[in-house]
């Protein structure tokens, strides 16, 4: 198993790896953008100069939130602070210039917690911390539906919204990426 993001760095540094897609895990990733309620409440337009702890860029769940803060916020992702904890998982990539390391020893929850950062990406139990709020607010209960958009290999890009409450078919929790999934594969085979 290797996470999306990080088969795609690979691949476009060179690395001899071959695809098998199928979704072990599938998951909205809205809940996991989180801040400290003592703090102050945060939007996505709040997050403009403000400083966001990430395990490491490169991870698919915070790449994926980049591009619902963009796309679906109209967050423009340069000014944010970014603050890593962990080595890009492909050695080759770099890091963009609003990328900054937290100090040595640091951990990102308890710098959520004490102030030294604004919002961050946290999973696991640490969702469980009962300061913690999500910045996107129930995403699913807003819209209901998440957009996909691919790119063929002729450069053609097809956007298409999958509604997360008629899986009827697949009564699954990953049935909203098996969806995306089986619709990005119809684009690349340009159906």
């Amino acid at each position: 198993e290797l996470a999306i993001v990080t088969y795609l760095q690979a691949r476009a540094h060179g690395k001899p790896l071959a695809l098998l897609p199928a979704v072990v895990v599938g998951t909205m990733p809205h809940p996991f953008l989180v801040y400290n309620a003592e703090r102050g409440r945060i939007s996505p337009a709040d997050l403009k100069h403000r400083r966001v702890g990430i395990r490491a860029y490169s991870v698919t769940t915070a790449t994926w939130l980049r591009g619902i803060l963009q796309n679906d916020h109209g967050v423009d992702l340069d000014s944010i602070k970014w603050v890593t904890f962990e080595d890009p998982h492909v050695a080759e990539y770099q890091d963009p210039a609003t990328v900054e390391r937290a100090p040595a020893g640091k951990q990102l929850v308890k710098m959520l917690l004490d102030g030294e950062i604004d919002a961050g990406v946290v999973g696991g139990p640490d969702l469980n911390e009962p300061r913690l709020r999500p910045v996107i607010p129930d995403p699913a209960a807003l819209r209901g539906v998440v957009r996909a958009t691919a790119v063929d290999l002729a450069g053609n890009r097809t956007t298409r919204e999958i509604n997360l409450f008629t899986s009827a078919a697949l009564p699954t929790e990953s049935a909203p990426a098996q969806q995306v999934g089986e619709f990005l594969f119809s684009v690349l085979k340009g159906k």
